[in-house]
């Protein structure tokens, strides 16, 4: 994204035309340049250089700039941010500022959930930031290049730009107590009736992780009962019994090769995968846990779900052998990409991938029509003058077979052959005749 600007003579002003052998100033181009500079544009190059001299004829040099960029941040007054066509800011900053809340409270089982413990807040920020073409007002990312100083600077590229985020955890952390104790005197102990051990009868925090895009979650509460023994926590109270499940998820991508050598007409299985073999199978395995308890009243809670996990989380690129090793001349998919696997979004039957081979039709040679086997015949005919005439020797010589006529004009045997024979005597005669007049006349000079 270059711009190249024609800004002004560099003639002193004493000389419009300048002296040849002087060094040539650039006079007010200095402060173009300067202008420009403040009016976004970068300064990158140009053909001047200060030991340039006039000559005798008229020089011209060019100047070249590269938009200049901004990296807008949640910090980045409004004003600051170049405006689209309607005058609204390009990018708002306080878009680039993501802020995510969730907190979790020990409460009673009672109607006013009284609370047993300090409640714990967890929060997960994200600050953005991109970059902002100066001169169209795009988002761009940049890149770095040298001004005309030597110095490193960022300059814009036709490439859009994306928000690119900084956080220092995308996780809200899991929290567990199964037990709290109060005792008199503590903040939470406001009766008789709270000084002693609970534990932990149903609710859930689990662990989170969050995106830019995610919604904010819902605060939560751990629900809590008195034990019956207040001399401590009763370590062998029924607790709600902890069930693991572990799910697995399976994902497969099916590659099939073919070939046809008749422009699509029929196709056969080939060998084409780099097994040797017509089908290529790939599977990628993926495995959470589940965690969840049942009460007295066989409802089932879930308590905890990991992540999704698998050893490779990708399908590999699959290669296919060339046309060449197959016996074929060309191939539409010379490999199959890798595929990342999205185990939340993905279906578990990626598809099926068909590669073709092909090869060129052969075209049909065509045969020459059947031709009758006849002999080769040799026809002579001489007709000798006497002494004193002129004297012609004609000679039809057939050295091949003559083939078959066309519908319409064949000969029967032999019939045609007396046709020819006539044709040629009658032929002989009017020479015979034209001879004998040739002598007649002849003798009439005489």
């Amino acid at each position: 994204m270059n711009r190249k600007i024609q800004l002004g003579n560099t003639d002193p002003a004493s000389d419009s035309e300048g002296i040849t052998g002087e060094l040539i100033h650039f006079n007010n181009n200095g402060k173009w340049i300067s202008n420009l500079e403040s009016q976004i544009y970068v300064f990158v190059d140009t053909g001047y250089h200060p030991t340039d001299k006039y000559g005798k004829e008229t020089s011209h040099f060019n100047v070249y700039f590269r938009h200049a960029v901004k990296d807008i941040t949640p910090n980045t007054p409004v004003d600051e941010v170049p405006k689209d066509p309607d005058g609204n800011p390009i990018v708002d900053p306080s878009d680039l500022h993501k802020k995510f809340t969730r907190t979790i409270t020990f409460v009673v089982n009672n109607d006013a959930k009284s609370p047993l413990h300090d409640p714990v807040p967890q929060k997960v920020t994200f600050d953005g930031h991109i970059y902002v073409d100066m001169v169209t007002g795009q988002t761009t990312t940049p890149e770095t290049v040298k001004d005309a100083n030597g110095n490193d600077v960022q300059v814009a590229t036709t490439k859009a730009g994306n928000i690119e985020w900084n956080h220092d955890t995308q996780t809200m952390d899991e929290v567990v107590q199964k037990y709290i104790t109060l005792n008199t005197g503590d903040k939470y102990a406001t009766a008789d009736d709270m000084v002693g051990t609970w534990h932990w009868i149903s609710g859930t925090a689990n662990e989170i992780v969050l995106t830019p895009t995610s919604e904010n979650p819902q605060d939560l509460q751990l629900v809590y009962e008195k034990n019956k023994s207040e001399t401590g926590p009763d370590e062998s109270h029924d607790l709600p019994k902890v069930d693991v499940k572990v799910e697995t998820k399976t994902f497969t991508r099916t590659v099939v090769y073919r070939g046809t050598k008749d422009g699509g007409v029929h196709f056969e299985s080939v060998n084409g995968s780099p097994d040797g073999k017509n089908t290529y199978k790939q599977t990628v395995t993926f495995t959470r846990n589940i965690s969840s308890t049942t009460g007295k009243d066989g409802k089932v809670t879930i308590l905890k779900t990991t992540p999704w996990t698998a050893k490779d989380d990708t399908l590999g690129e699959v290669v296919s052998k060339t046309p060449s090793a197959v016996g074929y001349e060309l191939v539409d998919i010379e490999k199959v990409d890798a595929h990342k696997i999205n185990p939340d979004k993905d279906n578990p039957d990626l598809g099926i991938v068909t590669v073709t081979y092909e090869t060129t039709p052969t075209q049909p040679t065509e045969q020459p029509s059947e031709q009758k086997n006849e002999e080769p015949q040799s026809m002579t005919t001489q007709v000798i003058a006497k002494q004193g005439e002129t004297s012609i020797i004609e000679s039809t010589n057939s050295s091949s077979t003559q083939p078959t006529t066309k519908q319409g004009t064949q000969q029967l045997p032999q019939t045609g052959n007396q046709k020819s024979s006539s044709l040629i005597g009658l032929g002989f005669a009017d020479l015979l005749s034209a001879l004998g007049l040739t002598k007649v006349n002849k003798k009439r000079k005489d």
